[in-house]
């Protein structure tokens, strides 16, 4: 913590910055109009302070698939998952019996899995 003499002092220095940045300021407006440079603050939408460029600049980006070509990857796995999911079977049983299945056979659609699924 700062103590009574310290915030006196800081205080002091902020005061003395804004009187200083004040000054300044007032100083060049003065010489602006002594040099015929005045505001015409009639028209004050002439003052541009800045502008902003806008460069819409569109990137595709492209993720790389990283997984490798395995079965929790490919698409009909995981719809054979969700079919047996969605007759009633735990996510865990039904991973289990894809597995099984797709390691003895090789079901080209949910259907021909789920008649081999269901044989048993």
């Amino acid at each position: 913590m700062y103590t009574i003499e310290e915030l006196f002092y800081l205080e002091d220095s902020k005061m003395f910055f804004t009187v200083l940045f004040c000054l300044i300021v007032l100083f060049y407006a003065i010489k602006s109009y002594n040099d015929g440079n005045a505001i015409d603050f009639r028209n004050i939408d002439m003052i541009n302070m800045g502008y902003l460029e806008r460069d819409d600049v569109f990137v595709n980006v492209v993720k790389p698939d990283n997984r490798k070509d395995t079965l929790e990857s490919q698409q009909l796995y995981l719809d054979c998952i969700d079919a047996l999911n969605a007759i009633g079977m735990k996510k865990t049983q039904a991973k289990k019996k894809a597995k099984e299945i797709f390691a003895i056979h090789n079901p080209s659609t949910v259907q021909e899995f789920l008649i081999l699924a269901l044989q048993k």
